[in-house]
């Protein structure tokens, strides 16, 4: 188990108050194999990000996403190296 798994379920694109990316953070894995992906409704892998606590501010090449709930993925090697941990969950674009 990860501990300090933590990541928001809402993006309110160009907010001031609310979260305007979405980012994981976490403890317990190694940076190395941190890998971050979302995924439109159909499936279609439209972001990737590597490393410490990768993000997602809410752009598709460059323009903003469409309003729209996206699938996440985040898988990690555990940093004792002998487990690799995946979760998923949807994240919601708003305006």
């Amino acid at each position: 188990m990860v501990k300090g798994l933590d990541c928001p379920w809402l993006i309110h694109v160009n907010a001031k108050i609310y979260s305007t990316a979405f980012q994981v953070v976490t403890i317990d894995v190694d940076p190395a194999t941190s890998v971050l992906r979302i995924f439109d409704r159909w499936g279609l892998m439209i972001y990737e990000d590597k490393g410490v606590n990768p993000s997602w501010n809410g752009l598709i090449d460059g323009s903003p996403a469409p309003i729209d709930s996206y699938l996440w993925h985040y898988s990690a090697q555990l940093k004792c190296g002998f487990e690799e941990y995946k979760t998923m969950g949807i994240v919601t674009i708003v305006r």
